[in-house]
């Protein structure tokens, strides 16, 4: 995968369900899915609490990661955490290849991974969570979209 090497000594990353003292009022989830996205961790807030997640959220798990999750998922590290449901394996795959580029290419790029996240992997994932219609929530669309756009920016030389 574009020179990226596993990193097979790397422990696979799990987030431990909490159990609240009372129960959630709305607010109290709102904020907790907001602070969620916001980190990159929605995908596993929805399985940990046996929800199916959103399509998008895979890519919101690429958006938000610092370099070393990036290592994780591109290890193929993008499962359900403790209690959780597991992740769509297609999904699985197709989050691998796209964290692995990323690491690839921004290797070679002086402004590195928080400039791709920013100029590719954020406006796509939010288009990906706008999108009603279903056309954009397969893992070959996100693997195409995130291809196309950086070749795009590659191209135009990180500007």
């Amino acid at each position: 995968m574009f020179g990226h090497k596993a990193r097979h000594s790397v422990a696979e990353p799990t987030v431990a369900p909490t159990a609240p003292l009372a129960p959630e009022t709305d607010e109290q989830r709102l904020v907790r899915q907001c602070d969620a996205f916001l980190h990159g961790t929605l995908l596993w807030e929805h399985t940990l609490h046996g929800e199916t997640p959103e399509p998008w959220e895979y890519v919101n798990l690429l958006a938000h990661a610092d370099h070393e999750r990036l290592h994780h998922i591109a290890d193929g590290y993008v499962l359900a955490p403790v209690g959780g449901i597991p992740a769509n394996e297609h999904w699985r795959l197709a989050t691998a290849y796209l964290a692995g580029l990323v690491l690839d290419i921004s290797d070679h790029n002086p402004l590195g991974i928080q400039w791709l996240q920013r100029r590719v992997l954020i406006p796509l994932e939010l288009e990906m969570a706008e999108d009603r219609s279903g056309a954009s929530s397969s893992p070959e669309y996100a693997v195409r979209t995130v291809l196309f756009r950086l070749d795009r920016s590659v191209a135009g030389g990180f500007g």
